[in-house]
């Protein structure tokens, strides 16, 4: 059988992790076999139990999600190129991890302490980690994944003339590489934070003649991280995928309806919408921050554009 249509079916990157994970499976397969712990199998159910033994020791060796999530990729890898078979005992191995150690949502940043970091690093004179950090919230991006790769030329900006002329609107663009597919896009609003930050980004990378907006890499995660530290909160109150947790919370307490937000965060469920809108938590996680951030972004919140002075 030809399966180069089959593999269309999901992105490159899903189907190499799990090529990536079956792989994993495959390598404890064989050296289990070549010890005697097993025969190789030689029907669906044996190979069922194999992979329901392999989803037992991944569990004690680290009983963490991400591990969850690898051996779930496993099991999508055999759905993929062999449907037919009926892993039972494995999906209930896994059924059985997903009870054990449930998903936390990560609290969402709320939009005060997301201004609060923004003007802190503007004040440090890092226009980049502060652009990354306000488009992460306002237009609800994975930051590492979606945003950080982008390219001068992959922007369109808001009351640009030659964009407005073509466009009819206002509003900017900004391209991305998604989760879900390639050449995604998300509007960038004239009134903004974010875009007034972005334009002053690429303002600075013309002028250098660079053509990525951001150079930061992996750095991100630490300045994320150095910033909570430096206004006086826990690192381990927030992760920076929370940026994207928080703005989709925020526009929903505005009044955003959920399609909206879904269109707008490009999910494909409204389950996955419904599980990132965190009011609750994101309400509660504002007095995580110092008494006196607290009074500070309050004000900005009134007045956002107080970050730049």
């Amino acid at each position: 059988m030809t399966w180069s249509l089959v593999r269309q079916a999901v992105q490159p990157a899903t189907l190499a992790k799990y090529r990536s994970c079956y792989s994993e499976f495959r390598q404890w397969l064989d050296n289990d076999v070549q010890r005697g712990g097993r025969q190789g199998p030689v029907s669906d159910m044996q190979l069922d139990e194999a992979l329901s033994d392999w989803v037992h020791l991944m569990f004690w060796q680290n009983p963490r999600r991400g591990n969850l999530s690898r051996c779930k990729s496993t099991k999508h890898w055999f759905g993929l190129f062999l449907p037919h078979l009926k892993l039972v005992w494995m999906a209930q191995a896994l059924r059985g991890w997903d009870n054990f150690v449930p998903a936390q949502p990560s609290t969402p940043v709320p939009r005060g302490l997301m201004l609060l970091m923004v003007r802190h690093l503007l004040h440090n004179n890092d226009l980049e980690a502060a652009t990354a950090i306000a488009l992460s919230f306002e237009c609800y991006l994975r930051t590492q994944k979606e945003l950080l790769p982008a390219k001068v030329s992959d922007v369109a900006l808001p009351r640009d003339p030659h964009t407005a002329h073509w466009m009819g609107t206002e509003n900017g663009i900004l391209r991305i590489n998604g989760k879900t597919g390639s050449n995604q896009s998300v509007l960038l609003h004239p009134a903004a934070v974010s875009s007034a930050l972005l334009r002053r980004l690429i303002q600075v990378r013309q002028h250098q003649g660079f053509p990525q907006l951001f150079y930061m890499g992996d750095q991100y995660r630490t300045v994320f991280y150095d910033t909570l530290v430096a206004l006086g909160v826990s690192p381990d109150a927030f992760q920076p995928y929370a940026l994207k947790h928080g703005g989709a919370t925020h526009d929903f307490m505005l009044g955003w309806s959920i399609p909206d937000i879904q269109v707008r965060g490009r999910w494909q469920r409204t389950k996955n919408v419904s599980h990132y809108i965190q009011v609750g938590q994101a309400m509660l996680a504002t007095f995580q921050m110092p008494p006196a951030f607290q009074q500070l972004a309050a004000q900005l919140v009134a007045d956002p554009w107080l970050v730049f002075s």
